[in-house]
């Protein structure tokens, strides 16, 4: 059973929504109804929600600000917007929400949406806890990593990763050979993942890099770290000295 809240400052519009979800899926749970942001980031923290149906336009606080009351662990749920107004769709997916429902709902685009929350849980579970490592150590030369991609499992070399970048809740691997794989999983569980000992940096709060295929480190522009195939992404100032004493 996935369990999910609401956050909505319309009574009638958050029970109509209800109704919906639980009428169309008997495998979804409606475990509450908030109506503005602060009680729906408290609800989120003590109920754990695979999906958060979350209105845009609410007194107070907007519902595009909800990643900002969440560290990165935290951020373990779905989020599905609710809206009239489709100018927020762009802000809604650089967010990385699952889906954007206009209102008012329809059952089709309703269906759509928890239908996607469920075939990534479902993949989720079924792949070994979504990510895991395999051989890690194998005559202490190789190292790999499994990810859950459309249609099953693609093995990763560790050294085959030039860096990893956070999109809210999920993440993206971006390739050596110019190949992309967007994961349901957040940056931190990466960085714990791997670490420095598999040769992996957390350079900044939405990008973890792999040292390997480091050309530079520059203190310009606010601080940057260059690829061996000119590529660039930023680091944090009070990231630079440490990282250039974890490569000398």
């Amino acid at each position: 059973m996935l369990k999910a809240v609401i956050i909505e400052d319309e009574v009638r519009a958050s029970n109509l929504l209800q109704v919906l979800v639980e009428k169309n899926h008997s495998d979804v749970s409606v475990v509450d109804k908030c109506f503005d942001l602060p009680r729906g980031v408290r609800s989120i923290k003590k109920h754990h929600p695979e999906i958060v149906f979350l209105d845009i336009e609410m007194p107070g606080y907007s519902g595009l600000q909800i990643l900002d009351f969440f560290d990165e662990s935290e951020i373990q749920f779905h989020i599905i917007f609710t809206t009239a107004f489709n100018e927020y769709a762009i802000k809604a997916f650089e967010l990385s929400a699952i889906d954007y429902l206009l209102k008012p709902i329809q059952i089709d685009q309703l269906n759509r949406a928890v239908e996607k929350v469920k075939k990534i849980h479902s993949k989720t579970n079924a792949q070994v806890s979504s990510l895991v490592t395999l051989q890690q150590n194998l005559s202490g030369s190789i190292r790999k990593i499994a990810l859950p991609v459309a249609g099953g499992i693609e093995v990763v070399n560790l050294t085959d990763i030039l860096y990893i970048k956070a999109e809210g809740s999920y993440c993206t691997f971006y390739l050596t050979t110019d190949a992309q794989h967007l994961i349901s999983k957040n940056l931190k569980h990466f960085e714990d993942l791997l670490g420095p000992a598999s040769g992996f940096f957390r350079c900044h709060r939405s990008y973890l890099i792999n040292t390997e295929h480091i050309k530079k480190v520059m203190r310009t522009d606010g601080g940057l770290v260059q690829f061996t195939n000119q590529l660039e992404v930023p680091i944090t100032s009070e990231k630079i000295d440490e990282l250039l004493q974890m490569l000398t």
